[in-house]
């Protein structure tokens, strides 16, 4: 929605519903009609600031501007089909998507003029589940992940094969030494 707010802070703005097409006037509009060049000599550029939890971003605005900030949600939740905190571990989060300038407004006059800032919502929330699973489930659900553990047996057995056999060719090699030591021995051949 929007209203009126001259020099207030206002801190019960609810959005419910928005939309990031700007076309679309959902959201929060907040309009400063008469920004004085006096004014702005003062105390600069006019500062909207905008805070949630530990959210907070300060846009400035000029005279004659409109701007449109893109905000995100980011949910991150413990369960399946949650949607509210009741349901499970339920975080959620906004982020700054977007600053954007759409263009000029039509008020305003000589030694004054006005802006308008735009708060809208970004279309699709990003939501993080975090499900506590057996690893098995979770190798199962990673790509490929037949194919990875079939690769680690197949070096699991050829390390096994390598350690076993080792032993019995090392026996082989020291009966052939030992064979052939004996050998020169008996026939009396220096070494």
């Amino acid at each position: 929605g929007d209203g009126a707010m001259t020099d207030v802070m206002n801190q019960s703005v609810v959005m419910c519903r928005a939309t990031d097409d700007i076309s679309d006037a959902t959201g929060v509009r907040v309009r400063l009609d008469n920004i004085s060049e006096g004014l702005r000599a003062v105390s600069g550029r006019p500062m909207v600031n905008i805070s949630v939890g530990e959210f907070a971003v300060t846009t400035p605005l000029e005279s004659w501007h409109e701007k449109t900030l893109l905000l995100g949600i980011v949910a991150r939740r413990d369960a399946e089909e949650c949607t509210t905190p009741s349901d499970c571990n339920l975080d959620v989060e906004l982020y700054l998507a977007s600053m954007q300038y759409d263009g000029h407004v039509t008020w305003g006059g000589d030694g004054w003029g006005g802006a308008q800032l735009n708060i809208r919502v970004l279309r699709f929330a990003q939501v993080y589940t975090t499900l506590r699973r057996p690893l098995l489930d979770v190798l199962a659900g990673i790509g490929g992940a037949s194919a990875m553990l079939m690769g680690v047996f197949g070096v699991l057995r050829k390390v096994i094969e390598v350690l076993m056999v080792f032993p019995r060719d090392m026996r082989a090699v020291r009966d052939a030494a030992a064979h052939t030591v004996k050998q020169v021995a008996e026939q009396g051949v220096p070494l």
